[in-house]
């Protein structure tokens, strides 16, 4: 049973290095801001009935408010460095000289 395996396995919280395919353009900043806007717009309809429900305590609503923001971004920012890396036809190349490419 897969339930009694004791293997240790070794595990990754590299959240993002995923991401480090997508290199926007000026349209690219746009969607990133957008997709910002959108973030902050579910944040805030899921923190505005706790406020108004008499939550005090702005703090918590601050600890819910802020990872649901970047949400919407960090997927699109994801989806659009996994189809980069696999195309590889919008990436630049490295951003510093590198001695294992080819001159």
């Amino acid at each position: 049973m897969a339930f009694f395996n004791n293997r240790k396995v070794e595990k990754n919280y590299d959240l993002l290095s995923a991401c480090a395919w997508y290199t926007p353009g000026v349209s690219g900043l746009f969607a990133v801001l957008g997709w910002f806007l959108i973030g902050m717009v579910l944040a805030a309809l899921v923190t505005m009935p706790m406020m108004f429900g008499g939550m005090t305590d702005l703090s918590y609503v601050m600890l819910i408010m802020y990872p649901l923001q970047f949400i919407p971004l960090f997927i699109f920012v994801r989806l659009q460095s996994s189809w980069t890396a696999t195309t590889s036809a919008r990436w630049a190349g490295p951003a510093w000289p590198c001695s294992w490419l080819p001159a």
